[in-house]
């Protein structure tokens, strides 16, 4: 005989019956188990209704009978535990339903229809929120999308790149400690909208140990050389002239291209690469939007042909200025001769004549093994002349000891009607020798040598 477990009646089919229209199965999990949703907010008065409701569910016949007397007595005692959840609600509380944020007024939209604004937002808003967003770019002078990526692109090359530099170097010449220069890097680009970050820190780690380790020399020459200049602005340009600005899209051409400049000292190079790297989107987009008040040039950066002049190519188009006694070609470079009649080591070539005459805005030339450039500056120069040999433009040669295969890169605004490309070396001293093995020559118009394109 069946016992009601409940009221344990001793005759048999006695059951209270309930108000369900037939027994139903247990749900798989507890009332408080499982996918949870929340109860709205009721009046009290209908809470103890609810209660009574929910005793139903402690009726054994609500639960289908081919339940164990065991699963029955369970699932009971889960509806009891229901029952005692709902009795112990507390206050409904104006539940927040969705937020929004209008005129800079942030707004809570209440389950009750009613719209909360959140006090102290407008004045705590800036120093919680704002100082963590770059500030945007505008365009204050409208100029084009290209002009604004132009202004932008040489102000931050010289302002914030070789401006950092600069910074740090004042600073290790007052004391050579490395949280000092860190501080003066910080403040110095403070001016500029610098948002501290834990690559920051690593950024100037890479300054200080480049100043620090004997190159203090070729950092101070980075600070205000202008051919690096102008290969940054490149660089910069040519990374964010479809956008205008520098953006988390295009930052990594940013930090690339210049990572790939080739200037005269490649540990700077290495430290401007490092220092770009470390900054982060975060840091380098944060610094920019001063930029845009700039005027810049980068038509050194436009040009639209690059002529290569390496192994017979450059002994066929180029030749010594002074016969034998300016340079003989050695097995794939030019390479200077002794004069003991001055004496000195001499390596002077010229292009041969270009028809018709070129706008050109930048020369690479590729050393050789045995490059050893020293002697003064007046004896190390390229030269753009033209059709009279005027010089229309100059610039000089770096010196020092440099490995076979380095190149240098030299970029600068168009000059036109170029007829030939000179280049001097003469040391004074006569030691050493030099070689050039391979000459790039970049500019806008009509390529004068499609055959030749640059390969270095």
């Amino acid at each position: 005989m069946a016992i009601d477990p409940t009221f344990g009646r001793p005759y048999e089919r006695f059951a209270q019956v309930g108000s369900f229209v037939e027994a139903v199965t247990p749900p798989a999990a507890g009332p408080f188990a499982g996918t949870l949703v929340a109860l709205p907010c009721i009046n009290v008065e209908w809470l103890r209704l609810l209660l009574g409701a929910a005793t139903q569910l402690e009726n054994p016949s609500s639960w289908l009978d081919s339940l164990s007397d065991s699963d029955r007595l369970a699932v009971v005692q889960q509806a009891q535990e229901l029952r005692v959840g709902l009795a112990g609600l507390d206050t409904c509380v104006n539940p927040v339903i969705g937020a929004s944020l209008d005129n800079c007024v942030l707004n809570l939209h209440m389950a009750d229809g009613s719209t909360v604004p959140v006090t102290n937002w407008a004045s705590q808003f800036q120093g919680c929120v704002q100082a963590q967003i770059p500030a945007p770019v505008t365009n204050p002078q409208g100029a084009t999308t290209d002009q604004l990526a132009c202004d932008i692109a040489g102000w931050y090359a010289a302002e914030i790149i070789q401006g950092a530099i600069r910074a740090a170097d004042v600073q290790f010449g007052i004391a050579n400690i490395e949280w000092q220069i860190a501080t003066a890097v910080s403040s110095y680009l403070a001016q500029y909208g610098f948002v501290l970050t834990n690559g920051f820190v690593q950024a100037v780690h890479y300054i200080y140990e480049e100043l620090n380790s004997g190159h203090l020399a070729h950092m101070q020459l980075a600070e205000t050389d202008p051919n690096l200049h102008n290969l940054l602005t490149c660089a910069i340009y040519n990374a964010i002239k479809t956008d205008g600005k520098i953006t988390a899209g295009n930052v990594s051409a940013v930090i690339s291209n210049c990572c790939s400049i080739s200037w005269v000292y490649p540990d700077v190079i290495s430290t401007i690469c490092n220092f770009l790297t470390n900054m982060g989107a975060t840091g380098l987009t944060a610094l920019q939007p001063i930029g845009a008040l700039a005027v810049e040039d980068c038509s050194a950066c436009q040009s639209t042909w690059c002529v290569g002049y390496t192994g017979s190519v450059l002994s066929y188009y180029w030749s010594p200025q002074c016969g034998a006694g300016c340079g003989t070609f050695s097995a794939s470079a030019w390479r200077s001769v002794h004069r003991a009649d001055i004496p000195a080591e001499v390596l002077r070539i010229i292009s041969g004549g270009f028809l018709p005459l070129l706008t050109i805005s930048g020369v690479d030339l590729q050393l050789g093994a045995t490059a050893t450039w020293s002697g003064s500056a007046a004896n190390r120069q390229v030269y753009l002349l033209n059709s009279s040999g005027v010089v229309l433009y100059q610039f000089a040669l770096p010196s020092g000891i440099f490995a076979d295969g380095t190149k240098l890169s030299y970029r600068f605004s168009p000059v036109a009607n170029v007829q030939k490309i000179q280049v001097d070396w003469w040391c004074d001293s006569g030691a050493g020798t030099t070689d050039i093995s391979g000459v790039n020559v970049l500019g806008s118009g009509s390529n004068p040598s499609p055959a030749n394109p640059c390969t270095f």
